[in-house]
């Protein structure tokens, strides 16, 4: 018949026995500063984007991303729009 077979099994034990793993802000990060940083944001996805810190970083991947900062609305303090 219509339909018949469609979707058999669908779901049946999907990520059984898998352990979650991390995604997106929960990812490991590698801080590069104990106190807060200052700076403009030059882009943002609904979430997260790139910070151009005020003052220069010193960090050996500092320029990795043209010397953008990756940053998650997690990670913000006293932002003001």
């Amino acid at each position: 018949g219509k339909g018949k077979g469609k979707g058999k099994g669908k779901g049946k034990g999907k990520d059984k026995g898998k352990v979650k793993r991390p995604t997106g802000p929960h990812l490991a990060r590698t801080r590069i500063s104990t106190s807060p940083l200052k700076g403009e944001v030059v882009e943002w996805k609904n979430k997260f984007g790139w910070l151009k810190p005020s003052a220069p970083i010193d960090h050996p991947l500092a320029e990795k991303h043209k010397g953008k900062l990756y940053i998650n609305v997690i990670d913000l303090q006293n932002a003001s729009s």
